[in-house]
């Protein structure tokens, strides 16, 4: 696209923005951008000074235990070569948005660290809105976002093209690497650039990857998979695993003890104990001091939980899948287990789509779902008629 239609099409992008902030949609823009913006404004306003900026050495010490840290050096150095001489800034995050690193020349990296589009900085869409780095964790494939197409204005002077990094064992979405520059600079081949090398990454994880542990805890009888094979531990020890998953920063051992026993008086030696097997399943991984797990961790919890903290009923209605530990007596896992359940009444009951509503229903037979369909359909459809009577046969 040359300057001028690339200006043009900036100050279009500037209106459409000003008519969206004013509760209106313009026609010139994109239906993926209005989608995202949609998204964006549930949670987050369009005049952030900066995103979130997470603990310096938690994210220090992630990147220095990744495979890319570890063994993608050739790559990262030609990556530092491409952001100097194109006056781009090169990001990697992991698959939440939060920024591991980060190079550029000096002009990109001032711009950046005033935004905290640096390390540390957490850029998914419910924490700044609309960006390319964003787009690639909700749609999992190459997006590209210029200028005004950003939600938050401090980015409406950048453009944007980011690809997923994938792990070829699984599929699954492991990080995203991001090139960003001012829309003067803006290239179509920025995009075929960034997949270029982001597919270079997936197979050097693919190479290098360590065995992942996978956590299924919202079901009646939670299970754990190490390397894709079934994990043997107990109840107990299934719980040590979830709570260290959800401290991914780490836990001493007091702290694993208050929150796994509470008032219980158990000894540290019996959760030493507990420990100890843990380790022997899962080797090196188990670090010390404080007490962390050092490898990707899957769980069936942490999608949920982000979805219900940004208000996304649609999305608490799909991830569901039962109660959380449902078993459990430990007093922090019982208070995210209320979390949870609180959040899915909330959006039970925030939820218009029949269809969603309907769909989880149909797998959980949840009461109040119930109820909230039978407002929600028209009197004396077959369907208003089959709900009323499913809660008259499975009163309280």
């Amino acid at each position: 696209m040359e300057r001028a239609a690339l200006t043009r099409y900036r100050q279009r992008l500037e209106s459409a923005h000003q008519v969206f902030t004013q509760g209106q949609r313009s026609l010139a823009l994109p239906q993926r951008v209005y989608d995202s913006w949609q998204r964006s404004s549930a949670s987050v306003s369009t005049h952030i000074h900066a995103a979130p900026l997470l603990d310096q050495l938690y994210t220090r010490t992630i990147w220095q235990e990744s495979v890319i840290a570890r063994h993608g050096q050739g790559i990262l150095n030609q990556l530092s070569s491409i952001a100097l001489e194109n006056r781009l800034i090169v990001a990697l995050s992991d698959a939440q948005g939060h920024i591991l690193w980060t190079d550029s020349g000096r002009a990109m990296r001032d711009r950046a660290e005033k935004i905290n589009f640096s390390a540390g900085g957490l850029w998914h869409e419910r924490a700044v809105g609309t960006n390319a780095l964003s787009e690639v964790l909700t749609h999992h494939r190459p997006q590209a976002v210029f200028a005004g197409e950003h939600y938050a204005d401090i980015v409406h002077d950048w453009s944007c093209a980011a690809a997923p990094i994938i792990d070829p064992r699984n599929q699954h979405v492991v990080g995203v690497l991001d090139f960003s520059t001012t829309w003067r600079q803006h290239s179509g081949l920025t995009l075929a650039a960034v997949q270029n090398f982001a597919q270079s990454l997936s197979q050097l994880i693919g190479t290098f990857a360590q065995p992942q542990l996978i956590l299924n805890v919202c079901q009646p009888h939670a299970a754990a998979y190490w390397d894709h094979k079934p994990l043997a531990c107990s109840p107990r020890q299934m719980e040590i695993l979830t709570l260290l998953a959800l401290h991914p920063q780490g836990l001493s051992l007091s702290e694993l003890h208050s929150k796994l026993y509470g008032d219980h008086r158990v000894s540290t030696t019996t959760l030493k104990s507990e420990i100890s097997h843990i380790r022997s399943l899962l080797g090196s991984t188990l670090h010390n001091k404080p007490y962390r797990l050092g490898s990707p961790i899957g769980t069936d919890h942490s999608g949920l939980i982000q979805s219900i903290e940004s208000g996304d009923s649609a999305a608490v209605l799909r991830d569901y899948r039962g109660v959380f530990l449902p078993n459990t007596d430990s007093p922090e896992l019982l208070n995210w287990q209320n979390f949870i359940e609180a959040g899915v009444e909330r959006a039970i009951h925030t939820c218009q789509d029949n269809s969603i509503l309907s769909h989880f229903f149909q797998r959980h037979h949840h009461r109040s779902a119930a109820e909230r369909l039978l407002l929600l359909t028209p009197m004396h459809s077959n369907q208003h008629e089959l709900i009323r009577l499913w809660l008259r046969n499975n009163q309280h």
